[in-house]
């Protein structure tokens, strides 16, 4: 009997983008550039975006045979993802910011392998570069005294430390690869949050449901942090600033009592738990 090929599971790539199409065009180009024999469906959600936007964005979708969910006003991170997550077909899910882009093949291969290879592991997240080739994100972790934290943030980008894989309180929404089960199990983002800490919280939220959150060295990319909502005060919309201002408070209210937020800064380096 002629065995049949074995199908292959679909990966959902959800990005969400705000007034962003040359960001969001280089994001597509470098994963098509470095994603190969990987089934894929992509998914672009605008934000509201402003008209001559909005046609960049139309365009893009044609050209990388992406679909295009156009939201008519900006909702927020959370929203904006949710809507793509809502319309995904995968097995897996795959959030990436529009300000991401790759430079080296097979990271997704390596980020897909580290979610077959575990015990309940139901999120990865990979190594994030800034351009100047330090790290900004090794997994992330939570302290009452320094709040939220990227491990090995500032480090060459090839500190053998961060190219382990070990569990990890949280990983960034940047690049975060989710097992379809687990929106099944918890649901999708908090849309409770108007602009950060989503991320973190879908990690913990998670974690209380059995999930393990990994987070995958050998994968890579880098990141623009703050291209569309900027890093200061100066660059950034005021409402934005109290947006953020408001999410913080929310999620310490949550979570500042939580078994996972115990550690003190010195003991967050290299933190690594069982595989």
């Amino acid at each position: 009997m002629e065995q049949q090929p074995v199908a292959r599971p679909l990966v959902s790539v959800v990005i969400p983008t705000l007034n962003g199409s040359r960001l969001t065009e280089r994001c597509l180009s470098s994963f098509a550039r470095t994603v190969q024999g990987i089934d894929c469906e992509l998914i672009v959600v605008d934000d509201g975006s402003g008209e001559e936007e909005k046609e960049r964005l139309r365009a893009l979708a044609a050209a990388y045979g992406s679909r295009l969910i156009e939201l008519p006003r900006r909702s927020g991170f959370a929203r904006a993802v949710n809507a793509g997550l809502r319309a995904a077909a995968g097995q897996h899910l795959l959030l990436l910011n529009n300000d991401i882009y790759f430079h080296e093949p097979d990271w997704l291969d390596a980020m897909l392998q580290t979610m077959r290879e575990g015990r309940r592991v139901g999120i990865v997240g990979c190594r994030l570069l800034y351009s100047d080739w330090t790290i900004q994100h090794g997994g992330g972790a939570l302290s009452l005294e320094e709040g939220h934290i990227h491990l090995h943030r500032g480090k060459p980008a090839d500190a053998p430390e961060a190219g382990l894989s070990y569990n990890a309180v949280s990983v960034t929404g940047a690049v975060m690869l989710v097992r379809r089960e687990v929106t099944d199990d918890i649901g999708l983002l908090s849309e409770d949050y108007p602009l950060s800490y989503e991320d973190v919280d879908f990690c913990l939220r998670a974690r209380k449901a059995g999930w393990r959150v990994v987070y995958c060295g050998r994968a890579a990319a880098i990141h623009d942090e703050g291209s569309t909502r900027g890093m200061t005060l100066a660059d950034k919309p005021a409402a934005w600033h109290a947006e953020e201002q408001q999410s913080y408070r929310l999620f310490w209210s949550r979570w500042a009592d939580d078994e996972f937020i115990a550690l003190t800064p010195s003991e967050l380096e290299g933190i690594a738990d069982e595989s």
